[in-house]
């Protein structure tokens, strides 16, 4: 959504709901999954990391065979913007990077780094960004692109290219997309549930970044959980431009079009993007 609104429609985004063509309403299967807490997966036996594991330019691996690394050492980069950084899953040493099968939508094996975990999971020395109310946005996108920051979604878009172009084009409105209306997929609101104050510190941190004068988490009305832990977390926050917006469950609503036409009343172009 961008400066081009002329009716200011997606400044008040989420103050009244609107409908978007078709839809299916689904039974939801999730209370499972929705009353387990999250676990922490042992450590696996190798780990092979892809240095091609987002959209852009694969990256250049800045270690070598034999070479010993921490949890969150750059194994490889692409100074260009628009491409990731790739960082260790864990301590352990470097025994190849050679070319294995991996997830990218091409089918084609992979280079990636091999790592043979020492079991100790030990962190490399980490320098965090302690104000980021004062850094300008340029800096925090930097952070971004550095920390191998990308979307989840099949492009696995670098998130750094995302908020600059965001930036550029003068965005008002950041909407966190909470809609999971996937009847089996609750990894998303587990995360609203388990870690509230993270996403509402990171929707701050980002609509900083973009330079947004609110921001709009939508979630869908059947997160009761999620909507009082949301909430609280952004009263704990005293961020008075943060919005908790409870949308109907209808797929694919979960969808970044689908949800600006719910909030906004706009449609996204044929072919164009949110931003």
């Amino acid at each position: 959504m961008n400066q081009s609104d002329p009716y200011h429609l997606a400044r008040h985004a989420g103050e009244q709901l609107y409908h978007f063509h078709g839809g299916l309403r689904l039974r939801h299967n999730k209370k499972m999954s929705c009353e387990t807490p999250v676990e922490k997966a042992a450590l696996a036996t190798r780990y092979y990391v892809p240095l091609l594991q987002h959209s852009g330019q694969q990256a250049e691996p800045l270690v070598s065979a034999g070479q010993h690394v921490l949890k969150g050492d750059v194994l490889g980069c692409f100074s260009q913007l628009g491409s990731g950084y790739i960082h260790a899953p864990t301590s352990g040493t470097v025994t190849a990077i050679a070319l294995h099968p991996n997830s990218h939508p091409s089918g084609k094996d992979g280079r990636c780094v091999v790592i043979k975990p020492d079991g100790l999971d030990q962190w490399t020395e980490l320098d965090p960004l302690s104000d980021w109310q004062h850094a300008e946005p340029g800096q925090l996108v930097d952070i971004i692109r550095k920390k191998g920051i990308v979307g989840l979604g099949g492009a696995v878009f670098p998130t750094d290219f995302k908020v600059s172009e965001a930036s550029e084009r003068g965005i008002h409105t950041l909407v966190l997309n909470g809609s999971e209306c996937e009847p089996y997929i609750s990894c998303d609101e587990m995360l609203m549930r388990e870690q509230p104050d993270s996403i509402v510190l990171g929707a701050r941190i980002l609509q900083k970044a973009i330079g947004a004068n609110r921001t709009v988490i939508a979630i869908e009305d059947q997160m009761g959980v999620v909507d009082q832990a949301l909430s609280a977390a952004v009263k704990r926050s005293d961020a008075n431009d943060i919005d908790v917006v409870k949308v109907t469950t209808i797929y694919p609503e979960g969808g970044e079009k689908q949800l600006i036409k719910v909030l906004t009343g706009l449609e996204v172009p044929s072919g164009g993007r949110p931003t």
